[in-house]
């Protein structure tokens, strides 16, 4: 019984730092997929914007006016 007791006091520390290198491995691998997701974001909303700047453009220039030949 006495053995099993010396090897948990080591066990146990190994244990748990295993298990807090896997949590930290999860937190890392779910911020760097975040930051991606706000990346594709941030670029389709900068598209967009850039898009509607495109088609004011092309109103102000009489394009989209209707009755001008």
């Amino acid at each position: 019984m006495e053995d099993m007791l010396g090897a948990m006091w080591l066990v146990s520390p190994l244990g748990l730092a295993m298990i807090a290198c896997v949590a930290i491995g999860f937190a890392v691998t779910a911020r760097e997929a975040l930051g991606r997701e706000r990346g594709l974001r941030e670029a389709r909303e900068h598209a967009h914007d850039d898009e509607e700047g495109a088609t004011r453009q092309g109103w102000s220039r009489g394009k989209g006016v209707s009755g001008s030949f």
